[in-house]
């Protein structure tokens, strides 16, 4: 009873801690929305890069597009001006064609004299323009929106390629790159709003232009009673920004609870721990939070702008009143009245929609904020102008000469003062517990990262005097933690020298130093079957059967140096003692490194660094270490313990 009644407690407080989830806040709301409102307004000043990249994408069909655009916003104010024409014509002739009879058949042709035949034409070829032009219009915007997504997407895969490690683990650049991978579709729409805004203040203009000729003071009325629904709607659209971008990390949250659910990686353990129902109620919770407080914002925007919006309704009964007292004055003529009356409705829908659009054009270019705030994310690891050849043969190797790391936001050091050599032909062994500093080494040598303080030498030059592209050419990793790909079989080798990634003896030599022949073997398609459930016909592969098509990857490089992080933590005894038997061989032509903590498997290294708390505490081979009281002879014997 008191284990459940501890359980239900530590349920309830993590439900809580889930629920109240929520961003920090580095200054007040008020301070917030006024920011947000100048960075909205500010953010507008993306729109002539994002016509920039539009032109230079097509620039015929941008003029165009834009050539439509303008003569579109002219169209409905000419179609009106006609339309008030033939109401006056009408309005003119009707009683004289209704004293000759001419509907009762006593003359056709009189009756067909009072027709506006020309007006009539006029109305049938705006009319038909207008639809044609739309129709044009929409197929080249949508043409060049989909061309701006597959641009900015490629550039976005380009520009992230460039980035370091550090940069990735980064929180606000992976926010920045999080947003703007998610955005890029969302903004293909972005061209047509802009031009339709463009169109929309065009129109406008012509609208309130000719109502100005005739009634300068209508113009006066019916701005008086829009400005407080437009500064409403400009107020309720900003908060609404800084409100969704304050919970995107509560929506990443429950992004990452749903993929835990509903994810066959996390599948198994999820099932094993029934922890399905835990992470639903979390999941529920969070988001029934955030429904409720979306609920209370759109009641509350609703009910003021609806209050706000009679202001503008008082207006347009103002007007009318206006025109009505000018018709029946005799001051204005029927054709007059109809153009006005539609002139000011126009008006004021297009006020009210120009006022909501500029408010979300701003917003939406906001999000341009994140493509371009992460495509001008620099590396932190400087590029040498004018990089060192790599050696087409190492001669002195590598030295590590006091060399420390610290990862950004930690305390402590990841390594500390660290010195080691790693001479043309050797394999070395790296070993400790987890934590101990074995993985960062790797990615320093990897360059994945620069050192805090201390050299890392290759040949005598400094590793940051190479080109990253060179290093990474000369040295392959196979990661602790290396990718699934979810692709045919041959693709999980050939990744490993894409440029040679046709050369099917070298993937065939790579599968078998990988001992990986039985398991190609065995695949139905071989090796153009696909591996992994992802997609249709995929084939599902052990954590061990990863493995050696991660390790045959690894043997698919040109390198000078192999790095073997963790290579055979998912093998068996047999698949593992075969796969440092080739590592040594493979040492014949190249450099090896080994991580690993488990002690058993780095016997046949030629010089062991025992790790422990980001130092090397030991070095020597085996025989020297067992013969040494000390951590590695003690921990040797701790886990040759356990097969005894």
């Amino acid at each position: 009873m008191e284990i459940c009644a501890s359980n239900h407690q530590h349920s309830h407080k993590l439900k809580a801690m889930i629920t109240d989830f929520q961003p920090p806040h580095g200054s007040s709301d008020a301070d917030n929305r006024r920011k947000d409102r100048l960075r909205k307004l500010g953010a507008l000043s993306n729109a002539p890069r994002f016509f920039k990249d539009i032109w230079r994408i097509n620039r015929s069909m941008f003029v165009a597009t834009i050539f439509l655009r303008v003569v579109r916003s002219a169209l409905p104010v000419l179609l009106l001006l006609v339309t008030k024409r033939v109401i006056d014509v009408v309005a003119h002739q009707a009683p004289l064609a209704r004293s000759l009879r001419c509907f009762h058949g006593v003359s056709l042709q009189v009756c067909d004299a009072f027709i506006p035949w020309t007006q009539l034409i006029w109305v049938f070829v705006i009319a038909v323009t207008s639809l044609t032009f739309g129709k044009i219009s929409s197929l080249l915007e949508s043409i060049l929106g989909g061309s701006y997504q597959h641009t900015a997407s490629v550039a976005l895969m380009r520009h992230a390629s460039t980035l370091d490690l550090s940069s990735f683990e980064n929180p606000k650049v992976q926010d920045q790159l999080d947003r703007a991978r998610k955005q890029i579709a969302a903004r293909t729409p972005l061209l047509a709003q802009s031009l339709s805004q463009i169109q929309s203040s065009l129109t406008l203009f012509a609208y309130a232009t000719g109502v100005a000729l005739y009634a300068p003071k209508l113009i006066v009325i019916i701005v008086l009673g829009w400005i407080p629904a437009a500064l409403c709607g400009m107020h309720f659209n900003t908060v609404s920004y800084i409100e969704e971008k304050n919970k995107l990390p509560q929506r990443r949250y429950l992004d990452y609870l749903r993929n835990l659910v509903a994810s066959s990686a996390p599948a198994k353990e999820i099932k094993g721990y029934r922890l399905a129902d835990y992470f639903i109620e979390q999941y529920a919770s969070l988001s029934n939070a955030l429904h409720k407080q979306e609920t209370h914002f759109v009641l509350r925007r609703t009910l003021v702008t609806s209050l706000l919006s009679c202001l503008g309704a008082i207006a347009q009964l103002c007007a009318y009143l206006y025109l009505i007292v000018a018709v029946m004055g005799g001051g204005l003529s029927i054709g007059g009245f109809a153009f006005l009356v539609m002139s000011l409705l126009r008006i004021t829908n297009l006020m009210q929609s120009s006022t909501t659009g500029l408010t979300q054009l701003a917003s939406q270019a906001l999000y341009l904020d994140d493509l371009y705030d992460f495509l001008s994310e620099k590396s932190r690891m400087t590029e040498a102008l004018s990089p060192r050849p790599f050696p087409q043969r190492m001669q002195s190797g590598v030295e590590f000469r006091n060399v420390s790391f610290e990862y950004t936001g930690a305390h402590t050091h990841a390594i500390n003062d660290i010195s080691f050599t790693l001479r043309p032909g050797e394999v070395i062994a790296f070993v400790g517990e987890n934590g101990a500093g074995k993985s960062t080494i790797v990615k320093l040598l990897s360059r994945m990262y620069d050192a805090t303080s201390g050299s890392i030498l290759i040949d005598g030059a400094d590793i940051s005097d190479y080109s990253t592209d060179d290093i990474r050419s000369n040295i392959v990793t196979t990661h602790q933690d290396f990718i699934r790909y979810q692709l045919r079989a041959i693709d999980n080798v050939r990744f490993g020298d894409i440029l040679d990634g046709a050369n099917e003896e070298r993937i065939h030599r790579s599968i078998d130093y990988a001992s990986a022949a039985a398991l190609i073997a065995k695949l139905k398609g071989g090796l153009r079957q696909i591996v992994g459930h992802l997609f249709e016909g995929g084939v599902g592969l052990s954590g061990g059967e990863w493995q050696k098509l991660a390790i045959a990857r690894s043997y698919m490089g040109r390198a000078q140096i192999y790095i073997f992080d963790e290579p055979t933590a998912s093998l068996d005894a047999k698949s593992e003692q075969a796969t440092f038997s080739r590592i040594k061989e493979l040492a014949r032509g190249a450099s090896a490194v080994i991580i690993s903590h488990r002690f058993s498997t780095v016997r046949m290294a030629d010089r062991i660094y025992v790790m422990d708390g980001g130092k090397i505490i030991q070095a020597g081979t085996h025989e020297q270490l067992m013969a040494t009281p000390g951590s590695y002879s003690d921990l040797f014997t701790l886990q040759a313990a356990g097969y005894r």
